[in-house]
């Protein structure tokens, strides 16, 4: 093997321990006939550890585990790049962020979806959630809008089917070095790794590159990537979810009746303790706990969902009643009483006939229902209640 190197000159010993002198490296390779034994495995050395082992560390509650890559997962639209800068942003200034502490570190998030505009009013209403200023993030959060660059991959598929770094990942390993990275964020794993998703080896390399550097650099790396169609949490090889060592899922609330309701879960924690669950929400541009939210807001807050749930639970009861030839119900006290007729429902969920009442009062005032006259057996009419078409102008 190679021993040392002056100029252009290599220096080996043979297979019977001559010294041998090569002009070039080419000319080694060429006259080497590769039969020297392999070298040894890098074992660890176990006389060497001493005391207790060192405890397993986080930079966010025991979910984002050190020399590990996590994946953050989730549906289009609930908001996975803001969470990711949110994160960023609490880790870099050492804050708890979602009711869960932070280890504070020097940050990095790379996407390629959003441009720089956009993390920039972005980061603004973040720092406003936060309390804090600009120049406190300075030095600490660094952003960076891969966005339209033709360029975005970290690892492409080499000539003989291996996946093989690019210039780009050095240029992140270079980023994470100078500015002292301990969280580095890329976002997404189909911008980041140019190789077959579907191929368990191709993705257990590129999460595998991920972690080595989260080592180097005493830190976490994450990755975000996209359900497939068919319902699962990641696109492609269950690679992804077999390499990383802890995987979180962001979705929204169980229900539709508050569009703002977020969770996020941890259904693979190698380190800690699986299904978990945080609820959180969107608020003014950022995420939030909705018991961290000012006191009178909180309470606006709550009253407005159960509010909303109300609606949502009477138009449940009408509907149920309408697609039921001679059920109808009226808006009138007596026998055909909607909100008395919706509480011996089951779709009422138990909500009392004054509550109905209530929400029957708002969906006519804000024309989500209606009263229509129909026509009785004979000559009488009887006054009904009926679901508004939200398309109709």
């Amino acid at each position: 093997m190679l021993e040392t190197i002056e100029r252009d000159t290599f220096f080996a010993h043979d297979r019977e321990g001559n010294y041998v002198e090569w002009l070039s490296r080419e000319e080694y390779e060429r006259h080497h006939d590769g039969n020297e034994a392999p070298g040894l495995l890098p074992l660890i050395d176990i006389a060497g550890w001493k005391g207790d082992p060192p405890a397993r560390r986080s930079l966010w509650g025991s979910w984002l585990p050190l020399h590990q890559t996590t994946m953050l997962t989730g549906p289009g639209g609930v908001g996975k790049s803001l969470f990711e800068q949110c994160l960023c942003t609490a880790i870099a200034l050492g804050k708890p962020f979602l009711g869960m502490e932070t280890e504070q570190r020097n940050t990095l998030y790379v996407t390629c979806e959003d441009d720089a505009d956009e993390l920039w009013r972005r980061q603004d209403a973040i720092n406003a959630a936060f309390e804090v200023d600009r120049a406190d993030i300075i030095g600490k959060l660094h952003l960076c809008a891969l966005t339209g660059e033709d360029e975005t991959a970290l690892a492409v598929e080499g000539e003989h089917g291996t996946l093989d770094a690019t210039e780009r990942w050095q240029q992140v390993e270079q980023t994470c070095k100078a500015h002292q990275i301990g969280l580095y964020a890329f976002d997404n794993a189909t911008d980041a790794m140019a190789g077959d998703h579907s191929n368990l080896h191709h993705v257990a390399a590129f999460v595998n590159m991920l972690t080595g550097l989260a080592i180097k650099r005493d830190g976490v790396a994450m990755i975000i990537h996209h359900p497939n169609k068919a319902g699962d949490d990641w696109l492609g090889s269950v690679a992804w979810h077999n390499k990383v060592r802890s995987r979180l899922i962001i979705g929204r609330g169980e229900d539709d009746v508050d569009p703002d309701a977020r969770t996020i879960e941890n259904p693979k924690a190698n380190y800690g303790p699986s299904g978990g669950r945080v609820d959180f929400r969107w608020h003014q541009g950022a995420f939030v706990r909705s018991e961290d939210l000012p006191g009178d807001y909180a309470e606006q807050l709550a009253q407005s969902i159960r509010v909303q749930s109300e609606n949502e639970i009477f138009l449940a009861c009408l509907r149920a009643r309408m697609a039921q030839p001679g059920r109808e119900v009226g808006p009138n006290l007596g026998s055909n009483y909607a909100p008395a007729r919706f509480a011996e429902m089951t779709e009422a969920k138990g909500l009392p006939k004054g509550k109905l009442a209530r929400a029957m009062e708002r969906l006519l005032y804000v024309g989500r229902i209606e009263t229509q006259q129909v026509k009785r057996k004979g000559s009488d009419k009887k006054t009904i209640i009926a679901e508004v078409d939200p398309n109709a102008s």
